[in-house]
C-alpha cells in the first residue's frame, strides 16, 4: 500500500503476472513466464524468465514470447513452447527441432531421461524427438479412435497419455510401456485435467471430474494404478473442495485447472477454500496437511524435495513468487513492486453474512473518506461457479482511486465452500444467489463510508445474469452494466453451447422444462427494470451470443427504458482476460464513464448532469 496517484485504466499496461512455473530438479533455478497486456503491440505477452533461488539474483529473461517451460530430469535442458511465429512449437536450446512434429503443440514431457521429449499436437498427433531431429511417431501408442490430449512420461520410458474417445464424450488415460502399445487404465464421463506420475513410478495422481463436466461438481482427486490392477481410490474427500479450482482475478491464472505434482508419496494440490487459496499435501492415507496460509491467494506452484516455490496474489500484490523451505517462506519476484510504490491501492476487508444457506462471503474495497459517503459497485463474478476472495482486483482499485466503493462476492453457486454451497442454484438461478446478494449489499451499505443511496451493480456472464436479474427484484440499483450477459436463457438454452453447459445448469432442457426458463429469464421481466443500464458484448462471444444483448436492447428502447450498447469487435467470451490491450481498455473507459456519470462521481458526472440540464 502507498499514498501515491490513483490507478488508471493505463495502468493495465503495466500490471505481470508471473505463471508456468518450472523449478529446476536441484531447486536451485526457478523457469517463469511473466504475462501481461503488452500495449505497444497490442496483445497478450508471455515473456521467459529464470531466476537463482539460492542467492540475491534478479531474473534474466529467455525469450520474447514462451510457455510451458519445464526442465529435463537431469537438468541439462529447459524446454519451452515458442510463440514467436504465431504458432506454438518446441524450444529446447541447442537442440535441431525442424521437424513437423516440434510445431502446434500442446503438451509434451521429458521422455528417455533427457534424451527426448514426447509432443502432442494440437491435432491429436503424439510423436517422440531426440536432440538430433530424429523423430519417432507414437500414434499406434494409444490406438485407433483415441486423441491424445496430454502425456506424462517417466525417466524409463513410461507414458500416460490423455485421450478424448472417438466421439468425445469420454476421456480416458492410456499407459503404456517404451514403443509398446497401451492399455486404457481410466475412462471418465467428464475431463481428466492433470496427471502427474508418483516417483517410484508405482501411482498417478489424476485430477478431474469422473461423473461429467458441470460446474457445481468438484474437481476430484484420485490415485490410479497404472498397471490397472487395483481399482481407481480418491482421496482428498474430506476437503469437500474443488481441486485445482483457484480464486480468480483479472487473468488467466485460475481459468484453467491447477496442477497436481508429488512430494514423496504425498500429492500437492492447490484449491481456493473460500476466498482464500491454498496449497495442501494428501496422504495416499487421505490426510491433508496445509501448506500455505494468509489472506491470499494461491495460483501456481512447483515443488522438489526440500523446496516448494509459490505463485500468488492478494489485495495488494497482483502476482508474486515466494520460495518456501521448511516453515520459512521468502518473496523472490515481485514483478509489480515499482509500479505499486506509484500508486495508491487500497485495503480490502472481508464480510461474512449469516444466511439461511449458512452464510455468505463478500470483500470490500473502499476508497479514501471524502466529504460525504462512498457511492457502492456491487460487482458479480461469472462462472457461476468461479470463486473471488482476497486477489489483486484492478476493477476493484481502479475504481476506489476515483472514490467508489466495490463490493465483491460468493454467492450460493460459488466454489470454495463445499458441494452444498456449490450446487445451491441447481435449477435455482436467481433465487439462492440473489438472497445472498442481497444479504451482503445490507451489511455493505450499513458499514462506515458507504452511501446507500448510490449502488450500482455489475457482472459478467453469469454475474452480467444475476446483475440484470438484481434490476429487475429490487429498484435500490441506479444503474447496471451486464458484459456477455445471460439474459434470456429460453434463447440461450438452444444455443451452440446450450446442452454441453446451460441445460445441467438449469437442471434440463428448456423444452423440458419451459416454464422455469421462462421465469427466470430477466427479459421476461424487463418492464421491471428502472435503472439506466450498459450493456457491453463480445462481437465474436460463443458462449453467450450477443444476440442476447441485442434482444435485450432491443426490448428495453421499446419500452422508452434507458440503455447503452457497447460492441467489442473481434472479442469473445473471455476478452476481459484475453482480449487485445486497446479493446480491453476501451470497454473499461465506457465503464467507468458510465458508473461515475450515474453514480455522481468525479468530472464525468458534472458533465452528465449540465448535459441533462440543457436538454431538459
Amino acid at each position: 500500500m502507498s499514498t501515491g496517484r490513483p490507478v488508471v485504466v493505463d495502468d493495465l499496461c503495466r500490471i505481470r503476472w508471473p505463471l508456468d512455473l518450472a523449478l529446476s530438479p536441484d531447486g536451485g533455478s526457478l523457469a517463469f513466464v511473466a504475462s501481461g497486456p503488452e500495449c505497444a503491440d497490442d496483445r497478450l505477452g508471455y515473456e521467459l524468465f529464470e531466476i537463482g533461488l539460492d542467492g540475491d539474483e534478479t531474473p534474466s529473461r529467455l525469450s520474447g514470447r514462451a510457455r510451458r517451460p519445464a526442465w529435463s530430469p537431469d537438468g541439462s535442458g529447459l524446454a519451452f513452447l515458442d510463440g514467436t511465429t504465431g504458432t506454438w512449437r518446441l524450444e529446447v536450446p541447442g537442440w535441431d527441432c525442424g521437424a513437423a512434429e516440434c510445431t502446434d503443440v500442446v503438451d509434451f514431457c521429458w521422455s528417455e531421461g533427457s534424451a527426448s521429449l514426447t509432443l502432442v499436437s494440437g491435432d491429436g498427433r503424439i510423436a517422440m524427438v531426440r536432440g538430433t531431429g530424429e523423430t519417432v511417431t507414437l500414434d499406434d501408442v494409444v490406438g485407433t479412435g483415441r486423441t491424445p490430449r496430454m502425456a506424462r512420461c517417466t525417466p524409463e520410458g513410461l507414458l500416460a497419455v490423455v485421450c478424448a474417445d472417438s466421439d468425445g464424450s469420454h476421456q480416458e488415460l492410456v499407459v503404456a510401456g517404451p514403443r509398446q502399445a497401451g492399455s486404457v487404465v481410466l475412462r471418465w464421463d467428464g475431463p481428466i485435467h492433470r496427471v502427474a506420475w508418483s516417483p517410484d513410478g508405482r501411482h498417478l495422481a489424476v485430477t478431474g471430474k469422473p461423473q461429467g463436466n458441470v460446474g457445481w461438481s468438484n474437481n476430484e482427486l484420485w490415485l490410479v494404478d497404472p498397471l490397472g490392477v487395483a481399482e481407481p481410490r480418491r482421496l482428498g474427500i474430506a476437503l469437500d473442495r474443488s481441486i485445482g479450482q483457484m480464486v480468480r482475478g483479472d487473468d488467466e491464472r485460475g481459468i484453467e485447472p491447477g496442477r497436481v505434482e508429488w512430494d514423496g508419496e504425498r500429492v500437492l494440490v492447490a484449491y481456493a477454500d473460500g476466498g482464500r487459496g491454498i496449497l495442501v499435501s494428501v496422504g495416499l492415507d487421505d490426510s491433508a496437511e496445509p501448506l500455505s496460509d494468509g489472506d491470499r491467494a494461491v495460483l501456481d506452484f512447483a515443488s522438489v524435495p526440500g523446496r516448494t516455490v509459490l505463485s500468488w496474489s492478494d489485495p495488494f500484490t497482483p502476482g508474486a513468487i515466494s520460495v518456501v523451505e521448511g516453515e520459512i517462506e521468502s518473496v523472490v519476484v515481485d514483478l509489480n513492486r515499482t509500479w505499486a510504490e506509484e500508486v495508491e491501492l487500497f485495503p480490502t476487508k472481508a464480510l461474512d453474512v449469516p444466511t439461511d444457506g449458512g452464510g455468505v462471503e463478500g470483500w470490500l474495497t473502499m476508497p479514501h473518506p471524502s466529504d460525504g459517503d462512498a457511492p457502492l459497485v456491487v460487482q458479480i463474478h461469472g462462472g457461476p461457479h468461479y470463486p473471488v476472495g482476497f486477489r489483486f482486483s484492478f476493477d476493484a482499485q481502479r475504481l476506489a482511486g476515483s472514490g467508489i466503493a466495490v463490493l465483491r462476492l460468493n454467492p450460493r453457486g460459488s466454489q470454495g465452500y463445499g458441494s452444498d454451497h456449490a450446487i445451491g442454484i441447481l435449477a435455482d438461478w436467481g433465487g439462492a444467489d440473489y438472497a445472498d446478494l442481497t444479504s451482503l449489499v445490507d451489511a455493505a451499505v450499513s458499514s462506515p463510508g458507504v452511501d446507500g443511496a448510490r449502488l450500482a451493480v455489475i457482472g459478467e456472464s453469469y454475474g452480467g445474469y444475476l446483475a440484470l436479474w438484481s434490476a429487475t427484484r429490487s429498484d435500490r440499483f441506479g444503474a447496471v452494466v451486464a458484459e456477455n450477459a445471460v439474459a434470456d436463457l429460453t434463447a440461450i438454452g438452444r444455443g451452440p453451447n446450450g446442452a454441453s453447459f446451460w441445460h445441467p445448469e438449469m437442471g434440463g432442457s428448456p423444452d423440458e422444462i419451459p416454464a422455469l426458463y421462462q421465469e427466470r429469464s430477466p427479459i421476461t421481466h424487463v418492464d421491471d427494470i428502472t435503472a439506466p443500464v450498459l450493456l457491453i458484448h463480445g462481437e465474436d462471444d460463443d458462449t453467450v451470443p450477443i444476440g442476447q444483448s441485442h434482444e435485450l436492447r432491443r426490448r428495453l428502447e421499446g419500452l422508452g427504458k434507458e440503455v447503452t450498447f457497447h460492441l467489442v469487435p473481434h472479442e469473445g467470451h473471455f476478452m476481459n482476460v484475453f482480449g487485445a490491450p486497446s479493446r480491453r481498455m476501451d470497454r473499461t473507459s465506457v465503464l467507468d464513464r458510465f458508473l461515475r456519470s450515474r453514480l455522481g462521481v468525479g468530472e464525468e458526472a458534472v458533465n452528465a448532469s449540465n448535459r441533462r440540464e440543457r436538454t431538459s
